[in-house]
């Protein structure tokens, strides 16, 4: 009896864990469908060039961070942040037709390893936004975070109308 009650658990066990995965998106499906697109890029601006300087660590643009370059980049992105806890960053720069090395707008987005890391690293993500509102915007669900900053508080609008179109990506997955 109890060796048929242990199988019935794992059995059951088995089949739960195969449906979550089977509706679960993976990281890498919701980063491609939360980016930014060429439609979401505004009138006057396009994904910037990475200078020569940066190329050692930032490899293109749009780009997902390799390891080496989260570990590097993540606590510079805002304050207190843990690489460890990041699974993976998605960085897009746009900048203005004008001076296409610039970083005028950028765009993260955070996959955390999971909501308990999700949820201590949106406090940190949720303070540096507090402290930069006329120039950042973050949103949220689940274990996932787009953090969107812009260099001049005159471009504040055009992360306001991105983030629009990013809310409508993330309520998608």
């Amino acid at each position: 009896m109890k060796k048929r009650l242990l199988t019935l658990f794992i059995i059951l066990f088995a089949a739960v864990f195969y449906m979550n995965s089977l509706s679960a998106v993976s990281g890498i499906q919701a980063v491609e469908t939360i980016r930014l697109s060429d439609s979401d890029i505004p009138e006057g601006y396009r994904y910037g060039i990475i200078p020569d300087f940066a190329s050692g660590l930032l490899k293109s643009n749009p780009w997902m961070l390799d390891p080496g370059a989260k570990k590097k980049l993540a606590h510079r992105i805002y304050p207190g942040a843990e690489y460890t806890k990041i699974s993976s960053i998605h960085m897009t720069i746009l900048a203005a037709n004008a001076n296409p090395y610039g970083d005028d707008i950028v765009c993260y987005i955070f996959m955390f390893n999971d909501e308990k890391s999700a949820k201590e690293e949106m406090i940190k993500l949720n303070e540096y936004t507090g402290y930069n509102s006329d120039r950042s915007i973050v949103l949220e669900k689940g274990n996932i975070a787009v953090f969107l900053f812009v260099d001049n508080t005159k471009d504040y609008p055009l992360i306001q109308a991105i983030s629009e179109s990013i809310k409508i990506k993330m309520d998608s997955i």
